[in-house]
């Protein structure tokens, strides 16, 4: 169910939570890539998942044309949750949208996340080592898709659904595609950066960059699976966000205490 903003969907209310969790999903995806997730954390970790519009409950809404546009629609549904400690994931694009909004509410002087999960995603300032491919034809843009991610994605067994997918698809490469990155001063989070062990366009140097945008402790790990490792190791992916979660909110509380 939505909590009051079209940008974020609560799959399980979990009022008793103590930290909030809220996960962007990738190019194409949607919300409903983490609909399972909540049943695997325990109360108290409650799950948002960002859903961008052009998609299930918001078919109807044109697409986020901009990385700004983004920002500024997640900051504003999330700013009145801000009131617990909370962790923020992204997966592919998703990791690049997470980290602005971050940097956003940081400019507005709202609560930071006390970890940051970027996953499948080279470090933000890090530029993409592979040519654009939202202004190619339909059949061209298709067909790297299909090169880039294999024959075992959904879309590939019906042509109704890539008819009703695929302008989502193409929307959310022009999206990650117009992405410029700006400089800014590291997070004051953790960092842990996800990947799978198979995603070949991910070198450990371009995973590992993302360690330029924490002043805090940064980790990298790999799972079995290639970019869409989050469905493909599901459970160990959880499995570590937990552990990480327990690990970053301990560091967090030391140094509150030092302080």
């Amino acid at each position: 169910m939505n909590v009051g903003s079209p940008w974020l969907i609560r799959y399980k209310h979990n009022p008793v939570a103590s930290i909030r969790l809220f996960c962007f999903h990738c190019v194409g995806g949607s919300a409903s890539e983490f609909r399972s997730w909540p049943a695997h954390f325990p109360n108290h970790i409650e799950l948002f998942a960002v859903q961008l519009p052009g998609r299930e409950g918001r078919l109807r809404e044109p697409f986020v044309a901009s990385t700004e546009d983004l920002v500024s629609g997640v900051v504003a549904a999330i700013t009145p949750l801000l009131d617990k400690p909370y962790v923020i994931f992204g997966h592919s694009f998703g990791a690049i949208g997470g980290f602005e909004v971050i940097r956003e509410l940081r400019r507005r002087g709202l609560r930071q996340p006390f970890l940051f999960i970027p996953g499948g995603r080279r470090g933000a300032h890090v530029k993409e080592n592979k040519p654009p491919i939202a202004s190619l034809s339909e059949d061209e843009f298709m067909e790297e898709i299909r090169r880039r991610y294999g024959n075992h994605l959904p879309i590939w067994e019906s042509a109704e659904l890539r008819e009703m997918v695929m302008p989502q698809i193409h929307a959310d490469f022009a999206l990650s595609e117009s992405y410029r990155y700006c400089e800014g001063a590291p997070l004051d989070c953790p960092i842990v950066a996800f990947a799978g062990v198979s995603e070949k366009n991910l070198t450990p140097d371009a995973l590992n960059a993302w360690s330029a945008h924490t002043q805090r402790s940064f980790e990298s790990l790999r799972f079995p699976g290639g970019h869409f490792f989050i469905r493909e190791s599901q459970a160990l992916v959880i499995d570590t966000i937990k552990q990480a979660i327990v690990s970053a909110r301990s560091e967090q509380l030391a140094s509150s205490r030092a302080s």
